[in-house]
């Protein structure tokens, strides 16, 4: 805010839920944080939520500015709230205000798993998966990006903000 900078979003994902281990309070040294939450913790926690509750003002400012403002579910408005931020729900969740819309609409999370570990089965998935959904071109170009651009670690796997019902068409199906 003090140097004029306008993003084109803010949100927040800091340990918030957790202000004795997950959020360092603002001007405390790493050892100062140590230290005290160690011999202070009720201390701690009331300095974590301050400086939190400034975090929040701070993301309220951009809100009022007109910047798309949420938070990631972490907590940090109710911590702000409960040392004096009255209006620190003036802003959304990232899910009431992103993913809800979407589940209202009938498409919600869906993943696929290769437990084979070969790719080749993940991208079988994704091809009958734009059988199943042949309409959305956003979803097809999501597919095909991904398996140009994401490589896998660990056991192959996909994720997908899908439509109901395509769980069961692709099981048949692969």
């Amino acid at each position: 805010m003090k140097r004029g900078v306008r993003p084109d979003m803010v949100t927040d994902q800091t340990s918030a839920h957790d202000p004795l281990h997950g959020y360092l309070p603002k001007g405390w040294s790493w050892e100062e944080y140590q230290q005290k939450a160690e011999s202070d913790p009720q201390g701690t926690i009331l300095a974590a939520k301050r400086s939190m509750a400034d975090h929040v003002q701070a993301m309220l400012a951009f809100h009022e500015m007109g910047v798309p403002t949420f938070d990631y579910g972490n907590n940090i408005r109710q911590m702000a709230q409960e040392v004096g931020v009255s209006n620190a729900f003036d802003f959304p969740g990232f899910v009431p205000a992103y993913i809800r819309p979407l589940f209202c609409r009938g498409i919600g999370p869906f993943r696929w798993v290769a437990l084979s570990g070969d790719p080749q089965d993940i991208y079988k998935t994704d091809a009958k998966v734009k059988e199943i959904i042949k309409d959305d071109q956003h979803l097809h170009h999501w597919l095909d990006m991904a398996r140009e651009r994401i490589s896998f670690r660990g056991t192959a796997g996909a994720y997908l903000l899908g439509r109901s019902g395509v769980a069961a068409k692709t099981r048949s199906g692969v």
